[in-house]
């Protein structure tokens, strides 16, 4: 797991130092990184890698690897919306977090996890304000 995570934070790091650089290199790097974590196997512990990633810095990463976490959830519970989730819980503290400090620039590669993350966070909201 901390290879993973070794691997992830570089080039996690490596995108924060060309992005003022050539954009199709950017790209390019970043593409790549979301092909990466895609791939890794999808029973990863995204536990630790949500500890250990720091949602400002990893954006792009935290936002794919918690949407893996949320998917493994509902999968494990059968609930679309699982207590987890809610308002009060840690995971709903991780995605508050994460909607307060995230880097716009990296999120416009993930823009279906970004929009499932928000939907579901909004569900969320909207079940426990009933």
């Amino acid at each position: 797991m901390a290879e993973i995570l070794s691997r992830i934070t570089s080039a996690s790091s490596e995108l924060h130092a060309v992005n003022n650089t050539h954009d199709e290199r950017y790209d390019s790097q970043t593409r790549d990184l979301v092909a990466y974590i895609k791939n890794c196997d999808k029973d990863l512990d995204t536990q630790y890698l949500l500890d250990n990633l720091h949602p400002a810095q990893h954006t792009l990463p935290y936002l794919l690897i918690l949407n893996l976490h949320i998917d493994n959830l509902q999968r494990r519970t059968k609930e679309g919306l699982p207590d987890e989730i809610k308002p009060g819980n840690d995971l709903w503290v991780k995605v508050a977090y994460f909607l307060k400090h995230f880097d716009p620039i990296q999120v416009r590669y993930a823009g279906h996890e970004w929009r499932h993350l928000i939907e579901l966070f909004g569900q969320a909201a909207e079940v426990t304000a009933k």
